[in-house]
């Protein structure tokens, strides 16, 4: 068995795990992986899973989650409502496995519906990956700090160094109240994410089956959780 530090996002995973499951079937690789990784499904099926067990996962602690305004939008998100957007046809294809009409590059048998909507496990999946958590949380404190320095009247209109300090100082140390009313510091005074983190461990469940079973829970103190 060798252990190898993994830094890089899950499409880089999903390239690895297709070539250890092909060409190096004789070596156990297992991964200490960074949040990039994440605890996306396509990672560990079939054969996948058999490369990737044993991994651990370090993922963003999203149970902070602060409203449900993400899952509101991702649940009343058509293509037809969609605003100019031309990611989100793509994204969209991905998802239900569908080409829309005029699509450039045609990879799926059946077409997709403009009235197709995200199942509630699929609005789950998406509002707990991390990066919409790192992004969701971000807006947040950025919308709060830029309301904050902007009702100082000497910063009006936003235009000198010292605004702008003020702006990154109040970012890094606003923070957010939790659904349940915890109160969340977002930013280190690094800038840094202060978040913590979950640590999954992919294992075998059933035969052929994998699954992400949390393992310990890292808060913002660095202290440890086992569970």
């Amino acid at each position: 068995m060798k252990i190898v530090l993994f830094i890089g996002i899950d499409t880089i995973a999903e390239i690895l795990l297709d070539k250890l499951k092909t060409e190096i079937a004789d070596v156990h690789f297992t991964f200490l992986a960074s949040e990039g990784w994440g605890t996306h499904s396509m990672l560990i099926e079939g054969d996948r899973g058999k490369a990737a067990a044993g991994t651990l996962v370090f993922v963003t602690n999203d149970s902070f989650y602060v409203d449900g305004s993400f899952k509101l939008y991702l649940q009343n998100l058509t293509v037809t409502a969609n605003h100019g957007d031309p990611w989100l046809k793509k994204f969209w294809e991905n998802v239900f496995k569908c080409d829309f009409q005029g699509s450039y590059n045609k990879r799926y048998t059946k077409s997709c519906g403009d009235s197709s909507q995200f199942s509630k496990q699929q609005i789950e999946t998406f509002a707990s990956f991390q990066r919409s958590v790192h992004v969701h949380h971000a807006t947040y404190v950025i919308e709060k700090a830029y309301r904050e320095v902007m009702n100082n009247v000497s910063c009006q209109p936003f235009r000198t160094r010292a605004c702008a300090d003020k702006f990154v100082n109040s970012t890094k140390k606003t923070p957010l109240i939790s659904g349940t009313g915890e109160r969340i510091q977002v930013f280190k005074d690094d800038g840094n994410g202060f978040m913590g983190f979950n640590v999954y461990n992919i294992q075998t469940v059933d035969q052929n089956k994998h699954d992400y079973v949390k393992v310990r829970k890292i808060d913002n103190w660095n202290r440890f959780e086992t569970t």
